[in-house]
């Protein structure tokens, strides 16, 4: 998986705020990559822990599964269900 999704993050306590005031970062913990983004971190629970590898294990077998079959022709109604499912997890915020 390329990047992480944001339900995932919040999953293991990870919390990035856009900062849209206009005034730009202060400074603290904005995230290196996005400075216009403030991170914050908190401690997460085993089981939640278990359920961000959960999400992250399927989303890559959807991708697998999208990636390897061509066409729709070879699978129409479990591809579109692996595409469809594949966004659906993507749009979680």
């Amino acid at each position: 998986m390329t990047d992480t999704l944001p339900i995932v993050d919040r999953l293991r306590g990870i919390y990035r705020i856009p900062i849209t005031d206009g005034l730009g970062p202060v400074g603290g913990s904005e995230e290196p990559d996005n400075p216009n983004e403030f991170v914050r971190r908190f401690p997460s629970t085993p089981i939640q822990e278990q359920a961000a590898d959960a999400i992250e294990m399927l989303v890559e077998a959807l991708e697998v599964h999208a990636c390897s079959c061509s066409s729709l022709c070879e699978c129409p109604c479990s591809l579109r269900m692996a595409r469809d499912a594949l966004e659906k997890v993507r749009a979680m915020k």
